[in-house]
């Protein structure tokens, strides 16, 4: 019988059944050149109990979860999406926001997605630092260098607080591990060793498991006698064809997060630093936008594809880049 770590399922409730990621989903097309990507962390069940003591009697966890993703040999882009002291077993939704990465178009080089969850119990996690990063999180101005970790090196004074969070994203293997794994992402026809990109909900398990499991309409994971699973842990992904909305910053502050990884926090340091990055990337971005615009509108209707039809539409929304395109 074969066992993996690794399942999905369509997005359709026709196909609960745990599947192969090597292989099509039923009712789910391949994603295409310029089709939008959004990855969400919809939930990761905390099953086992990392604490017991020697008298077995059950402890909450002091629960950290974090995950990165990278196309090709690019540098991993980190978000922290759950930190918490004493939580109990059971269901985890992510505290601070559930999308992992949103692309308003795949780039035409992208052909391996690594998609990575790391999801940890940290003893002695200090009461002063789980706080202040809730608090940052909620500061408008702030929330980027919890949510993308990585932006908090080029800007001073964000909080004592993101300096320890730092230290213990890149020390987690040092704790007690919940999960800790990797999906990697062919994009493309199906290949032999790679997961498939397609749209559906993915199930990283804790320790390998059979076929038969089900993902019922609560993303929770059903056994063959329609109880509960509950023999480890595991996280639950959704991969769809959508993004953010385009007023959203999200965007920014992942390229952001991504250049400030290439960069390994040796650029400029101040308070202005995330301000004159942001404004710097703004301007790419809508020159970048301009020149794919331009690239679509040169072919013909018949030779677009539909995810260059639609992103040609979602382009042209904004008047600037429309007034540059002549006869659209």
């Amino acid at each position: 019988m074969t066992t993996r770590t690794k399942w999905g399922v369509p997005r359709s409730a026709e196909y609960p059944q745990l599947r192969d990621l090597t292989y099509r989903f039923p009712g789910e097309k391949i994603f295409e050149q310029s089709e939008s990507l959004t990855v969400k962390l919809k939930a990761v069940e905390v099953l086992e109990d990392e604490d017991k003591d020697f008298l077995f009697i059950p402890n909450n966890n002091d629960i950290i979860i974090v995950t990165s993703y990278r196309f090709n040999t690019e540098p991993p882009v980190i978000r922290l999406h759950y930190m918490k002291k004493g939580v109990e077993l059971g269901r985890i939704v992510p505290a601070f926001q559930d999308v992992v990465f949103s692309l308003d178009g795949l780039k035409e080089e992208y052909k391996i997605l690594t998609l990575k969850i790391q999801t940890y119990d940290v003893d002695g996690m200090d009461d002063d630092t789980v706080n202040a990063i809730s608090n940052l999180a909620e500061d408008v101005a702030k929330a980027a260098s919890v949510f993308f970790p990585q932006i908090s090196l080029i800007a001073a004074g964000i909080a004592f607080a993101i300096p320890p969070l730092l230290k213990l994203i890149n020390n987690l293997n040092e704790h007690d591990k919940v999960i800790d794994d990797s999906f990697q992402f062919e994009i493309g026809e199906p290949g032999e060793r790679n997961e498939l990109l397609q749209p559906g909900y993915f199930v990283c398990f804790k320790r390998p498991q059979p076929e038969g499991l089900t993902l019922d309409s609560s993303l929770k994971v059903i056994k063959q006698d329609s109880s509960e699973f509950r023999d480890c842990s595991y996280a639950v992904f959704e991969v769809c064809r959508s993004y953010l909305p385009p007023t959203s910053t999200w965007l920014i502050d992942q390229k952001m997060a991504k250049i400030i990884s290439e960069l390994d926090g040796k650029g400029q340091s101040g308070k202005d630093s995330i301000v004159f990055l942001r404004e710097t990337l703004q301007a790419y971005t809508k020159w970048q936008n301009l020149n794919r615009a331009k690239h679509i509108s040169a072919k013909t209707e018949g030779e677009r594809t539909n995810g260059e039809r639609n992103l040609l539409k979602i382009l042209l929304e904004d008047p600037e880049i429309k007034s540059l395109i002549p006869g659209v």
